[in-house]
């Protein structure tokens, strides 16, 4: 801890900047900054600590906040280190500190890492049969636990297809969120429920819902990668409106992924996402650079070279509603764009099925036709 103390303020007199300058910054109390200097045996609070170093240090704030996370020993500040691991994907950091308080004398802290064990479990794709049951078996005392396990069903639900029930109690959960005290543990329980709803919204083709989430987490204090991911859904809903407004955001995203360092996410985004856009509205063509498959054919139809675009398609041995969209576009056939319906409709994808609806409907097909295939 006294390596980040040291940290802090030699970042403070190299920005000459006083240590009231820092409080009002970050709108702490200056006693806060004052004890962090002269009296760093007081522990200073999870929110206060997570506030300065964000401020100070936005690039270096995981090697920070781990300094910080593995000194410190009052209870409420492990248990608010606990959603920050979990949150931020630190699993390594997570498991420390579940072994850690599952021997805690505190006994709330013993069932906060009771359910965080179970959310580790869930953040390693342990989705198997038990695990909800498992959920069920918590008996949380506190709200925050209470509601951390209903949005792991929450989690549960989405990832197998169960938008029924996964509705229906995301729900709740929005209103259960309000009644929590602290407010770094109610905005990432916000954000955690808002990322599943925008993109639920999203497939059910609910652009303005979608757009709600989509913001919520983009204005929230969650790192640059769940951000990219919101921007990314959020560029999307306005594929079919303005070509501008959908690429100005992915280019967002992109700007975010890279200053993350995700760069496997960041060569689908500009392979197939930016490529997509700009080919479905026909702009900036010779910005296209991809190694997709599709999207290669996708370019080349826009191009109007329906011949390369086929043999293209035609290597490709899977094919997807894109895909047979691309081929429906490429042979003027329509029984693709047909069968690129039904795989949309297979995928629950009401998005993305507006691609094939769209071109149907330019070539006359009727209204009520399309909407009863769907």
């Amino acid at each position: 801890m006294n390596r980040l103390i040291q940290t802090i303020f030699n970042e403070l007199d190299k920005r000459n900047m006083p240590a009231r300058g820092l409080a009002a910054a970050v709108d702490v109390d200056p006693g806060t900054i004052s004890n962090l200097k002269n009296r760093p045996e007081i522990e200073v609070k999870f929110q206060n600590m997570l506030a300065i170093i964000q401020y100070l240090f936005p690039d270096r704030e995981e090697e920070l906040m781990e300094i910080y996370i593995r000194a410190i020993n009052k209870p409420e500040n492990l248990r608010l280190a606990l959603e920050y691991a979990s949150f931020n994907r630190n699993l390594p950091l997570l498991e420390y500190l579940i072994n850690r308080e599952l021997n805690s004398d505190n006994r709330v802290n013993q069932e906060w890492a009771k359910v965080y064990q179970l959310m580790l479990d869930l953040q390693k794709n342990h989705y198997d049969e038990d695990f909800l049951l498992m959920l069920r078996a918590v008996r949380a005392t506190t709200i925050e636990m209470d509601i951390l396990t209903r949005i792991m069903e929450c989690y549960f639900f989405y990832n197998n297809d169960d938008y029924r029930s996964f509705f229906a109690l995301s729900k709740t959960i929005e209103k259960s969120i309000q009644n929590i005290y602290n407010q770094y543990i109610k905005e990432t329980f916000l954000v955690r429920i808002s990322e599943i709803l925008l993109n639920s919204h999203f497939r059910n083709g609910e652009v303005e819902q979608c757009r709600r989430y989509a913001n919520i987490v983009i204005d929230s204090n969650a790192n640059k990668f769940r951000k990219a991911n919101a921007y990314l859904t959020l560029s999307y809903t306005y594929l079919f409106e303005n070509f501008e407004t959908t690429i100005k955001y992915l280019l967002k995203c992109r700007e975010l992924l890279l200053e993350c360092g995700e760069f496997d996410f960041l060569n689908a985004i500009e392979n197939q996402g930016i490529a997509f856009a700009r080919c479905y509205w026909s702009k900036d063509l010779d910005l296209v650079q991809t190694t997709n498959e599709a999207e290669q054919a996708h370019l080349a139809i826009r191009k109007g070279d329906n011949e390369l675009a086929l043999a293209i398609l035609e290597k490709i041995e899977k094919h997807t509603g894109f895909s047979k969209y691309y081929l429906g576009l490429a042979t003027n056939n329509e029984q693709f764009l047909y069968e690129s319906i039904a795989m949309f409709k297979e995928q629950g994808d009401l998005f993305f099925i507006n691609l094939p609806l769209i071109e149907l409907k330019r070539r006359g097909v009727n209204d009520y036709i399309l909407q009863a295939i769907i």
